[in-house]
């Protein structure tokens, strides 16, 4: 800039005395020249004096704006939704038919009830609201429609005849400002017991195993309490009835079951243990009681394989009826291998007894295998073989001369998931 405002003078100098002396021109040139060579030092001075003040002089600060606190968000833009699709179609290799078979049933699991017979088994929504040390007031609720529905509410005929739809899970939550936060549970929950749910796209296998069926409850009616307590999360709830036969819950007065669990989990192994105490379900003295008693290990190497061990100990005691007093257990073991990220297999495998006090001892020993592919990112196909054996002496399964007429049941389906 200095150099163009030095041009500039001299053109007007020359301008200025184009018809004076030379001996004046000069000595207005030189004067000319003396004073852009002080203006050009003091404007490079004043140039570093302002690098030096921008190097140690702090950002300057917004300009000031009214203290408003940010909208808080709506109750809707709070609330998570999800759920899927689940329909299925399973085959009985011992041929139950109409000559053969009352009704047209023959059992495959508690959730399949039928053979050769196609099946809308869940429609499944998920609607939730996260409890938060922001906000501390939370719930959640499963609504289930289709054959799950009707055997979880006690309609199984056929599914589409009765309560087609039932409430899974329906509660409220609350964060405590207690400790590390204590999160506690009203209204109706999935159990803590069991390795297997009843949401279908949960399991890795189509059919429950015969642990879940026989010895677990699927959900309770009461209150929950959880906290973390260094590394392990324990819980503790006060729950209507505990049902094993079938396995749901009711509210018989003072029919009432603790309801605990302990569990804690690192980077590839987990455990947990839970249980129930409680009245028996059927006992005639109020001093019969229930108790079960519920094991979890898993393992997951890495994130292709993935492995648990489930053991349950049940025992019922009945009074009145000694063929209704029972101590029994159950084992289960499964594993899924991802071949890629669309395509898995899983196999599962247990064992189960129980010893009534009354009448001879009743046991079966299962196998299952599945086969999982992605058709899309949404969608998942599952094919299934089973096989259930009785242990002991008798039959159980369905046979060419009706029910109870085999000790063993071969099946086999294939399932479609949609989830969203």
């Amino acid at each position: 800039m200095s150099r163009l405002i030095f041009r500039v003078l001299t053109l007007v100098a020359f301008a200025v005395g184009a018809n004076a002396e030379p001996a004046d021109v000069d000595a207005r040139f030189a004067e000319m020249q003396a004073r852009i060579e002080q203006l050009e030092a003091k404007l490079a001075a004043q140039g570093q004096e302002l690098a030096a003040a921008k190097a140690v002089a702090p950002a300057a600060a917004p300009a000031a704006t009214a203290d408003v606190a940010a909208e808080p968000p709506g109750f809707f833009d709070t609330i998570n939704a999800s759920g899927f699709v689940a329909a299925t179609y399973f085959y009985n290799f011992n041929n139950p038919h109409a000559g053969n078979l009352s009704g047209g049933n023959a059992p495959v699991d508690l959730l399949h009830p039928d053979a050769n017979s196609f099946s809308l088994d869940q429609v499944w929504l998920t609607l939730s609201r996260d409890a938060s040390e922001e906000q501390r007031a939370g719930f959640k609720a499963d609504f289930v429609y289709g054959k799950t529905a009707s055997i979880l509410s006690g309609d199984n005929v056929d599914g589409f005849a009765g309560n087609d739809f039932d409430l899974y899970q329906g509660y409220v939550t609350y964060l405590a400002p207690i400790g590390e936060g204590v999160t506690i549970q009203a209204g109706k929950f999935a159990t803590l017991i069991g390795a297997e749910v009843a949401s279908a796209r949960d399991n890795w296998n189509i059919t429950r195993g015969n642990v879940y069926n026989f010895i677990q409850p699927i959900n309770h009616t009461g209150i929950l309490a959880s906290t973390p307590v260094g590394p392990v999360t324990a819980t503790f709830g006060f729950v209507d009835e505990t049902r094993a036969f079938p396995a749901t819950n009711a509210d018989l007065n003072r029919n009432k079951a603790l309801l605990f669990g302990l569990g804690a989990s690192g980077e590839t192994i987990s455990g947990s243990f839970a249980g129930t105490w409680g009245r028996a379900p059927s006992g005639a003295d109020e001093d019969d009681k229930e108790v079960i008693l519920d094991f979890i290990g898993r393992w997951t190497p890495n994130e292709r394989v993935s492995t648990y061990v489930n053991f349950d100990y049940i025992s019922v005691e009945n009074s009145a009826s000694p063929f209704a007093e029972f101590d029994g257990f159950g084992i289960s073991g499964a594993a899924r291998f991802a071949i890629t990220d669309e395509t898995g297999v899983a196999g599962r495998v247990e064992y189960l007894t129980f010893d009534p006090d009354a009448g001879s001892d009743f046991g079966i020993w299962g196998l299952t295998g599945t086969l999982d592919h992605k058709l899309t990112t949404a969608l998942t196909l599952r094919g299934e073989v089973r096989f259930d054996s009785l242990t002991e002496s008798g039959t159980l399964y369905v046979g060419d001369d009706g029910p109870g007429d085999d000790d063993d049941q071969v099946t086999a389906g294939v399932e479609m998931i949609y989830g969203f």
